[in-house]
């Protein structure tokens, strides 16, 4: 996943982690990954994945990020 970054939000919802936005040196990010932790084994192993969002909100860090 790129670019490193601090102060993200993350969840895990069943097998998988979301992580949203962060800081990466002052700057706010506005990205969703993903991590399937089903894939462990086999299939090349668990990668953190891109999640593509049309209108994605402002970036932001210091956040929180919850399951509804």
């Amino acid at each position: 996943m790129e670019p490193s970054r601090c102060n993200f939000s993350s969840c895990a919802v069943g097998t998988k982690i979301l992580i949203f936005g962060g800081d990466h040196g002052q700057h706010a990010l506005n990205d969703t990954y993903v991590l399937d932790l089903s894939r462990a084994e086999g299939e090349g192993g668990a990668r953190w994945e891109s999640l593509f969002c049309r209108n994605p909100p402002p970036g932001r860090f210091g956040h929180t990020l919850r399951k509804v």
